[in-house]
């Protein structure tokens, strides 16, 4: 499957694995240097444009998160946390968040955290056969680790590029998918990432018994 040139990540400091050569992708077979390894990889936040103001929490309370300017919101569905679609007329580009319970990892916080994810995903897709257009890498963006990779799939006549962002927070998954026409990338890129680093997530707080009622939460024997 031709990969086609834009979808470098080089303008926003992404690792040389998502640099790829025109028309195809890459998986280069040279080991990196220690120095390499140890390098984090990150986009600030301050590179990023700034977005609209935040919707009221969602996912029970979990997550803020903010739209792009002008951009449309779609009805609420039971399968997205949300998404926005650049204009109610046209499908692409659209980004989606995703959120479902993954104990697996309880939180990807930092590098390590971050790698251990990539390792645990990347083995899951490539046991469900999935093919990645680029594979799956740790990243931070803003605040938040967590892995990057893109996907190529098709609707109509049309190749559809998938860029993905997933991390792990309190034992909740959350997906971030940009899907959008191919050569559309470089035109999106800063506002997917914009919307995955200004994301803030809550905690929310622990529901209250009735009273009376007894708790079935085992006596931890101090304080918390």
């Amino acid at each position: 499957m031709r990969v086609s040139c834009v979808l470098c990540l080089a303008a926003l400091v992404v690792p040389a694995i998502f640099m790829t050569g025109c028309g195809k992708p890459s998986e280069s077979t040279s080991e990196p240097a220690p120095s390499e390894k140890k390098k984090p990889v990150e986009i600030p936040l301050d590179s990023l444009p700034p977005l609209s103001g935040t919707l009221p929490p969602l996912d029970d309370g979990r997550v803020e998160i903010a739209p792009p300017p002008n951009w449309h919101i779609p009805s609420r569905s039971s399968e997205y946390v949300v998404r926005f679609q650049i204009t109610r007329k046209r499908r692409y580009p659209i980004i989606a968040v995703t959120g479902e319970d993954y104990e697996t990892v309880f939180n990807v916080s930092d590098k390590g955290t971050a790698e251990t994810f990539a390792q645990q995903r990347s083995a899951a897709m490539a046991g469900e056969g999935v093919t990645l257009a680029q594979k799956v890498t740790p990243l931070r963006v803003g605040p938040h680790w967590g892995i990057a990779y893109m996907k190529q799939g098709k609707d109509k006549n049309n190749i559809i590029d998938q860029m993905i962002f997933e991390t792990v927070v309190d034992g909740r998954k959350y997906k971030y998918e940009m899907r959008m026409l191919t050569g559309d990338f470089e035109k999106h890129k800063s506002i997917f990432f914009a919307v995955v680093g200004r994301t803030k997530f809550l905690r929310p707080a622990p529901s209250k018994k009735p009273a009376g009622e007894a708790s079935n939460e085992p006596d931890a024997g101090g304080s918390p």
